[in-house]
This record gives structure tokens, sequence and C-alpha cells, in this order.
């Protein structure tokens, strides 16, 4: 039995195009006060013992997410489940590039902790959350290539970035021999027919580059049956798209009919067997088990040509992508002030309140008479620490 996050077989893409998003994973105090209640430390062990045991084998974070990175590696370091030579788990997180970083260091700085939060020696894939910044994109490309040289990174993602994008930063990787295997951006019916989201996934496959679709149900605008109009528009993704109840309306007829077709599936398995026949990896936001079970479910569903191109032939132009950068930059100010947030709790709230149901924290819900496990998870901390400490050294001496 093997529990670490990430392997030395790893490969991309993944067997089963499904990825598990753990955006709200977070344990704060923040999410507690927020949302009235985080994500016990059981269930997230459940998930993921659920998501390998089905053989899905990516799981997506990100800094951004509050502590979603640690909780992540600690479901994994809880669950119980097989693996062999052919089971790979790649656990990816996201730099973001907050208003207070300025140089390629600051990727390489960010690199180097989010491998301590999971602990990893290399991070088999780490994305460039967005390409929104005063400093220009490449800047983070160049200091992934340092970060790869280093051995703290084997593979890059991009994410929301465009065929232009996308371009650029694979120009500076290529020369640097950086593998660039995926863009995670907003795809769906709600989204397809945007021209710059076409030329974008035509460039990343013309690079081989992976589409990670994430909004894949646009928030359930696409997949609650029972949505009424003043319900949809209280959706972010409503604000965000601007669009109108009357645009989608025959969207989410189109998608219910292809539903009644076939018993036992619902508006969201149509929604992930359509991304997914148009050769995207769906990254699924899991809150709960079923979450997950629904997800499953839909990759035993195939969609003829026909209702394919009925689909298609319906689809929206409403994407981010379309909106000046001025409005796309509202999203780093918005996210670098919640991450600021999130270190202050981080620095003068630890541990960090990663709840079970009796609202104790996970160095807490140790048994205390488990002095073995304890002793295992403070001997991974002090080797994190360690790594952590040389690879400053190296990054000093390392000139560009």
């Amino acid at each position: 039995m093997s529990k670490k996050i990430e392997t030395t077989k790893a490969k991309w893409p993944p067997q089963i195009p499904l990825g598990v998003g753990t955006m709200n994973w977070s344990g704060t105090i923040i999410d507690s006060k927020v949302a009235g209640k985080v994500l016990s430390r059981n269930l997230l062990r459940e998930i993921v013992e659920l998501g390998v045991s089905h053989n899905v084998t990516f799981y997506d974070t990100a800094e951004g997410y509050g502590n979603s990175e640690v909780r992540l590696r600690r479901a994994f370091e809880d669950a119980s489940y097989e693996c062999d030579s052919n089971d790979i788990i790649v656990s990816a997180s996201k730099f973001l590039p907050t208003l207070w970083r300025w140089s390629s260091f600051s990727f390489v700085s960010a690199l180097k902790r989010s491998n301590q939060r999971m602990n990893l020696k290399s991070s088999e894939l780490y994305f460039i959350h967005s390409p929104i910044h005063p400093r220009p994109l490449e800047t983070w490309v160049y200091g992934a290539c340092r970060a790869y040289r280093l051995g703290y990174l084997k593979r890059l993602g991009l994410s929301n970035c465009n065929a232009d994008e996308v371009r650029r930063a694979a120009i500076i990787a290529q020369k640097a021999g950086l593998p660039i295997v995926a863009n995670q951006i907003q795809f769906s019916l709600l989204t397809a027919k945007s021209p710059k989201l076409q030329e974008t996934i035509a460039e990343c496959k013309r690079r081989n580059i992976k589409i990670i679709a994430y909004s894949t149900l646009g928030q359930g605008l696409l997949a609650k049956p029972d949505l009424t109009r003043e319900k949809a528009e209280k959706l972010r993704i409503f604000r965000i798209t601007k669009v109108t109840w009357n645009q989608v309306q025959p969207l989410r007829h189109k998608i219910r009919e292809i539903s009644s077709r076939y018993p036992g599936y619902d508006m969201s398995h149509v929604c992930l067997a359509w991304a997914r026949q148009k050769d995207t990896i769906p990254l699924v936001g899991v809150r709960k088990k079923e979450h997950l079970t629904s997800a499953l479910k839909s990759l035993s569903l195939t969609l003829t040509d026909e209702e394919m191109h009925e689909l298609d032939s319906l689809a929206l132009p409403k994407h981010t992508f379309e909106k000046p950068r001025w409005r796309r930059s509202i999203f780093v100010i918005f996210i670098s002030l919640l991450v600021f947030v999130y270190r202050l709790v981080e620095f003068f709230f630890q541990p960090h309140p990663d709840t079970m149901e009796n609202g104790q924290t996970d160095d807490e819900s140790l048994p205390l008479n488990n002095t073995t496990k304890r002793e295992e998870v403070s001997k991974k901390q002090e080797r994190v620490v360690l790594r952590a400490d040389d690879f400053d050294r190296k990054v000093h001496v390392t000139s560009d």
C-alpha cells in the first residue's frame, strides 16, 4: 500500500477523464464563519477513497483555496486504498500571481511552500492560476523554468490563459525543456461559441496541451431542472457572464430533453458527457460523496453525434475571454485580498481549525494514544523543513 500523493511514474493526461476540485475543502476560521461549516476530515478521506477506488487520479487544489492543500494531503494520508504500479495520483496546485509578487523568484518561493504543505519533493503538475498581473506572464514562466531546473517541478499547467498567452508561455517553456501539459479554463455550453475560446482550444490542441474544463455545469445554471429565474439570477456565474434567463432557456430545455432519453441520468450527466466528448477533462467541485458519485456515473454516458450537434447549435459565447482585461483584473485583486486575509489567519490562529465533526483540529483529532502516528507526522514535517532550507540555498546561488 502506498499513500504518497505523487509517484515517480506519474503520467499525463490521466486515464480517467475526470478531476476532483477542492476549492471548498478549506477548513479555516474564515471558512467556518462564511460557510457556516467546514467539510470534516472524515468526509474528505471518504471522498479520496471513493475517487481512487474508481481510478480517479487527478485532484486539483491551489494556494488561494485557504488550507485546501494541507487538507488534501491529509485526506490521502488518512485514506485506505490499495495501490499498484499502475496507480498514479497527480495532486496539482496553483501559483497565484498576487499583487505583492513581482519577480520570477516569487514563483519558485511559492512552489517551495506549496510542496512543503503537500509533502512533495517535486510537484507533478503546478499551474499558473491567472495571467492577469501588472507583470507579464513570461515572468512566472521563467520562474517555472528555474523551478524545473532545480527539480521541484515536473510539468507546468496554465489557467485562464487565452491563445496568445498559451503561445507566449509555450515558446519560453520549450526553450527550457519544460512541458506545458494543461490549460485550465472555463468551458461549458455557456461559453462554447466564444471566438476567443475556440482560438484557445485550437492553440492548445496544436501544442498537445490538455484542456481542463471548470464550471462545466455553469454552477448549476445548466444542471438544475427546478432552477427558477430568481434563483438563477443569484448565481455568481449569472452575473459574471451577463447571460440572461431568456438566453439560457433553449439550452436548458435541450439538456433536459436529452437527459430524459437516458433513464437514470440527469442534466448534469449530459453536461459532463458533452465536455468529456469535446476531449477535455471536466473538473468537478466535490463537497459531498454524492457529487463525486454522480460525476463518476457520467463516465458511462455517451451522447450521439446528433445530440452533440444539437447542444453545440444552442451553445452560447459568454466567456470571460471576451471581456476587457481590466474586468478580468478584478479577480486578481479580489483573490489577492482573500489570500492576504487567509495568511493573517494562518499566522495568528495556529493550528487551522481543520475540523472533524467534534470540532477538533486535525492535530487534536489524532488519538492521544496513537504516538506512532504523531511521530510520523512530526518526522514528515521535519523532512519538509530540511528540504525547504536546502531549496532556499539552491535558489540563492542559481543565477538567471
